[in-house]
């Protein structure tokens, strides 16, 4: 492109961030603001008006889709340049690990440990020191393990520390658990060559912090430095920022405040106030116009989030049409509530207009996905949970990968996974003998193959080891064409493809067939790139970055965390109750504020439809029942005129004076409308309606009648036992 005819689609203050001096800049982007055009167009801006090197750009982004998009969107508008260094945190700073790794305690060949494999060494770990579960979950000791590590923490200075973390540790039995396997899980790291994502971040920090002339170097890589979603950026990686922005200028940083949901995982909350303290002269460009929602939805997030304080003060608008009303909805069974939403769902669906991947239930833990889950199961409606279970955490895809890191570098955790995978007679009690030995000698595991006349086995099980050391070194010792070949090599060799074609396992063998895609086309794209490196680079992906199989006609399901960055023209945000949104943590905690920033990050999702609801009953925690509220955030916005407030007999629900949902003088009584008996109908049968008058039932699902009704009315789904409806007599 040679004009700039980019920049007209701009507005003017988008037009102000991308065309601005060469400073310090900080962009305030509101929800569905354009965010990621002012970064695309900035850079744009910089090659082709300003004459950047693309390969000295530097764009830090929070998931490697994001970073895909924004290169495609770049070099869909300029071509013919490589923008070498446009992706995530760890990605960029895996790069700087391959290059400088020889500052660090770990080699070349090191390994990038997922979540999964953090698990497991965790658990390996409480096997072997005979730690007691019961006194702390694995899962939960993992965590505050990395909590330590994302708190600048060592080993060594732990133990105070690790009692502000606890609450109610009698005899410090929590606080000892957490000290030994931290320090037996960072020694194991070591000594198998292995890094944690925290580590990648931490490794990189500690490098240029002692290492001048190599930070120096890369400092002098770059001619400026841009990031997306800086709410999210935790203090480590502000650290990085500051010390490769080595002029503290020519740096461009994108974000929202109002959006900063991450502190559990340590974005740093002074970042904004931090960044103008720490560079120069500092621009701010505030995006306030909304391109994503209708006034209506907007209007009401806007009155949400003004009830956070200590906010930079920002009012979004749109030119965007009114819309419907946000539609708030309160139960009086959670059952109910799910019914009330899949009605509404076939209403949209059977209008022609949407289709069921225009449409989007939120939640604020995974917990809440059960009930609607059952629903949507027998409403035969379906559904896909986002981020529900990873491609790269698939049994068969961790199988494959396992063989592919033993071949790499002896690596202990995928030897325990795959030695027996397939069946091969080798049991546990030999495997474990084996680790034994291995321990004693101060050897790999694998390594302890070499040594079976030391350990108490048979003949049998002692020709299978052999075979499977004989396997894996000749996988270790052929020279393959390329990583497609070895991938179909282990495939053939290990029987691991006949295993699932004799299981008959079709989904699984399509799930390694995509896998054999997704490393040719890494090799297309890294050419004469190793098995090491491939497994470095996959280890970088998450949840984030999975599809959302948005291609596919699917109601989708996530949690609110989740849904951050995506837009939906209708969303369903459920359990909309006081202890679930907000959760009950951050009420005993006393503050609320990330909380309501989640609930305004959800309703900012919607583009046409917004629907809230939340349903009475009971709910509980380890020790007690509690009445479920309407969250408070309703009252937030309960006197909104763009809100409609309904119950199950779809009459309006006036606020009152105490504002109070329960001590209205004219209390709702939910049961009065329906009959205590369960009514049976029958396909055909002609009833009447107290509202839509005449209908014939024209299909029946469980207790929900789809029933027509004259024009204008249409087909309808009631309840079967709903005091609306009657048989019509004969």
């Amino acid at each position: 492109m040679s004009d700039n005819n980019y920049l007209s689609k701009l507005n003017n203050k988008q037009l102000l961030a991308v065309t601005s001096d060469l400073c310090s800049t900080l962009v305030v982007a509101g929800a569905g603001s354009g965010k990621t055009a002012v970064l695309v167009y900035r850079i744009v801006h910089l090659v082709k008006e300003i004459g950047f090197d693309p390969k000295r750009i530097l764009a830090f982004t929070f998931t490697n889709k994001a970073a895909t998009e924004m290169k495609n969107r770049i070099t869909s508008i300029i071509d013919n340049f490589q923008f070498n260094w446009i992706g995530t945190f760890h990605s960029i700073c895996l790069r700087v690990l391959r290059e400088e790794v020889q500052y660090t305690n770990r080699y070349s060949n090191f390994t990038i440990v997922d979540e999964d494999d953090q698990l497991s060494i965790v658990r390996e770990i409480y096997n072997r020191c005979g730690i007691d579960k019961n006194i702390l979950s694995a899962t939960n000791c993992l965590y505050f393990v990395s909590a330590l590590k994302n708190n600048r923490i060592p080993v060594n200075d732990c133990a105070d520390e690790i009692k502000n973390f606890l609450e109610n540790d009698i005899g410090n039995k929590k606080a000892n658990v957490i000290e030994r396997v931290y320090l037996e899980y960072e020694n194991y790291l070591k000594e198998n060559n292995h890094f944690d994502f925290d580590d990648l971040i931490i490794y990189t920090l500690h490098i240029f912090k002692n290492n001048p002339n190599i930070l120096e170097k890369w400092q002098n890589k770059f001619d400026y430095i841009l990031v997306d979603e800086f709410q999210d950026t935790n203090y480590d990686q502000y650290e990085l920022i500051k010390l490769l922005s080595k002029e503290k200028t020519n740096i461009l940083v994108v974000g929202d405040p109002d959006q900063m949901i991450y502190s559990w995982r340590g974005a740093y909350k002074e970042i904004f106030k931090e960044f103008v303290e720490d560079f120069k002269d500092v621009y701010t460009v505030i995006l306030d116009k909304n391109y994503r929602s209708t006034k209506n939805i907007l209007d009401v997030s806007n009155s949400l989030i003004k009830n956070n304080g200590n906010r930079i003060d920002k009012e979004l608008y749109t030119d965007n049409k009114a819309g419907t009303k946000v539609l708030y909805f309160n139960a009086s069974t959670q059952d109910r509530e799910s019914r009330w939403v899949l009605e509404k769902i076939k209403m949209l669906v059977n209008g022609n207009v949407y289709t069921y991947n225009d449409i989007a239930i939120l939640y604020r833990s995974n917990f809440v996905s059960r009930n609607i889950e059952q629903e949507l199961i027998k409403a035969n409606i379906p559904y896909f949970i986002f981020g529900g279970f990873k491609f790269y955490q698939r049994k068969e895809v961790k199988d494959i990968l396992a063989y592919m890191k033993l071949i790499c570098n002896n690596d202990e955790l995928s030897l325990s996974r795959i030695y027996n995978t397939p069946r091969r007679k080798i049991s546990e009690a030999t495997f474990t003998k084996l680790k034994e030995l291995a321990y004693k000698k101060n050897i790999t595991t694998f390594e302890a193959f070499d040594f079976l006349d030391e350990i108490d086995i048979n003949n049998s099980t002692k020709n299978a080891c052999i075979e499977f050391k004989n396997l894996i070194n000749e996988f270790k010792e052929r020279k393959f064409k390329s990583l497609t070949d070895l991938f179909d090599y282990i495939l053939e060799k290990t029987l691991y493809k006949q295993m699932l074609i004799d299981q008959e396992e079709k989904n699984r063998l399509e799930n390694l067939i995509e896998l054999k895609s997704a490393i040719n086309q890494f090799e297309f794209k890294n050419p004469n790139s190793t098995i090491n490196e491939y497994l470095q680079e996959i280890a970088l992906y998450t949840s984030l970055d999975e599809s959302n199989e948005k291609t596919k006609n699917n109601v989708v399901l996530m949690t609110v965390h989740l849904a951050k960055g995506l837009e939906f023209k209708n969303v369903f945000i459920i359990q909309f109750n006081e202890g679930i949104f907000p959760s009950q943590k951050s009420i005993d905690s006393n503050d609320i504020s990330e909380e309501r920033r989640i609930a305004y990050v959800a309703m900012t999702r919607a583009k046409e439809n917004l629907f809230l609801t939340s349903s009475d009953g009971a709910t509980f925690n380890s020790d007690s029942k509690i009445i479920k509220t309407p969250s408070r955030f309703f009252y937030e916005i309960k006197n909104n005129p763009n809100v409609e407030i309904i119950n199950e007999s779809y009459k309006r629900i006036t606020g009152t004076e105490n504002n109070s949902w329960f001590n209205s003088s004219e209390k709702i009584k939910y049961d009065d409308f329906y009959h205590k008996e369960d009514k049976e109908f029958n396909l055909g049968d002609a009833i009447i309606h107290s509202t839509f008058g005449s209908g014939v039932i024209v299909g029946i699902k469980n207790d929900v009648l789809d029933i027509v009704f004259k024009h204008p009315y249409g087909t309808k789904s009631i309840l079967k036992n709903h005091k609306s409806i009657i048989r019509k007599l004969s």
